[in-house]
């Protein structure tokens, strides 16, 4: 069953944030995949997000998603159609969980493969993203 929140976001009931261990890591290879230098349709990530066991839904209009409680919006990349970037959606799951995760490394890819890394190391998943 689907909810209608007062942020204006359809979110599924019933889900948690007690993540099997193939749900981790089906989440920390999802995002592996989607890399840093593309974007994606919000209600693929959403679905794909979703299926992860992680609190994802779309705005009514379908371009933002909220995962629990934080607001990833579509952002335009060069050329093409605004989407979702998968470090921010690695960056809101960061912050949802209340992970004090930092990177010294510059640059989005060195960065978010990093984090990718950490979040792996603090879900005990042996993982090396960078």
């Amino acid at each position: 069953m689907w909810v209608l929140t007062s942020l204006e976001f359809l979110v599924e009931e019933g889900m948690t944030w007690d993540l099997s261990v193939e749900q981790r890591l089906k989440f920390l290879e999802l995002l592996n995949s989607m890399g840093v230098r593309d974007v994606w349709l919000a209600h693929a990530i959403a679905d794909r997000v979703s299926s992860c066991g992680i609190p994802c839904s779309l705005d009514e209009s379908g371009t933002s998603l909220l995962i629990d409680t934080e607001i990833v919006e579509s952002i335009q990349l060069g050329m093409g159609e605004p989407g979702i970037y998968a470090p921010h959606v690695l960056d809101a799951v960061i912050k949802v969980l209340g992970l004090n995760l930092q990177s010294e490394l510059s640059g989005s890819g060195f960065r978010f493969r990093d984090l990718l890394t950490q979040l792996a190391m603090h879900w005990q998943i042996d993982r090396d993203y960078t």
